[in-house]
């Protein structure tokens, strides 16, 4: 996803910038549900992870809903 995206601190209120692909996912899309220091998946449907971290990277595939992804993943400050 292209642009700037921002999402509010829910500790301070000020609009932050975020990864535009992250909050597709997690707020638009509905995947995942973030906070400021970690995102979960919700229980329905089942998705199974497999990933190789590496630092601050983490490489390897989603499997559940539809099909099956690879992602990559990386730490951001």
């Amino acid at each position: 996803m292209n642009g700037v995206c921002s999402q509010p601190n829910p500790d301070t209120g000020m609009d932050v910038p975020v990864d535009c692909g992250q909050l597709a996912l997690c707020q638009m899309a509905m995947v995942c549900q973030c906070t400021a220091s970690l995102c979960t998946v919700p229980p329905q449907p089942i998705w199974t992870f497999d990933l190789q971290v590496d630092g601050d990277k983490a490489d390897g595939s989603v499997a559940g809903g539809i099909d099956t992804h690879n992602v990559h993943l990386t730490r951001t400050p």
